[in-house]
């Protein structure tokens, strides 16, 4: 999913992303739940209410790739962040979650700082035209990665 508005929600000391679902929307319910009972998917909770017509999306303490991004990043830390996008997403399209189902926009997906592992959000709509390329993907991050100049940077223009 390329296009899609969240508005943020502070409630408590949760932070949460909110989308609203139009009423002839077709949200796939098996998906949402099996996103928000399973905590391994590297997706984060998504609640959906079908009275109020929203997704809401918990925001945990990662930060976004478009942050990571924003600042000098080395060879392995992209090579890193590249793998574990490749590796999850692959792991989440072998457990059934389509990939027009995830965010692929780097103001929305968010890195563990921890571990360098990548948390996706799903919205499952089924009746949206999701135009998901993941190759433009990948290249517009290589494009926008700012380098750490430090290293030799033969590998970025391979």
């Amino acid at each position: 999913m390329k296009n899609i508005r969240f508005n943020q929600v502070r409630v408590g000391n949760c932070n949460y992303l909110r989308t609203n679902v139009r009423e002839n929307d077709v949200v796939n319910e098996k998906v949402v739940d099996m996103v928000f009972e399973s905590s391994d998917l590297h997706i984060l909770p998504i609640t959906y209410s079908e009275y109020e017509q929203v997704m809401e999306v918990l925001l945990g303490d990662y930060i976004t790739l478009d942050d990571v991004f924003k600042n000098d990043i080395t060879k392995e830390e992209l090579l890193t962040i590249f793998f574990n996008l490749i590796k999850e997403i692959s792991g989440l399209v072998r457990k059934g979650i389509k990939l027009e189902y995830l965010v692929l926009n780097k103001r929305y997906m968010y890195l563990n700082p921890e571990d360098s592992t990548v948390r996706f959000i799903c919205i499952p709509i089924d009746n949206v035209d999701h135009q998901v390329d993941f190759k433009i993907f990948l290249r517009s991050l290589l494009v926008t990665a700012k380098f750490d100049g430090t290293e030799p940077l033969e590998y970025v223009g391979r």
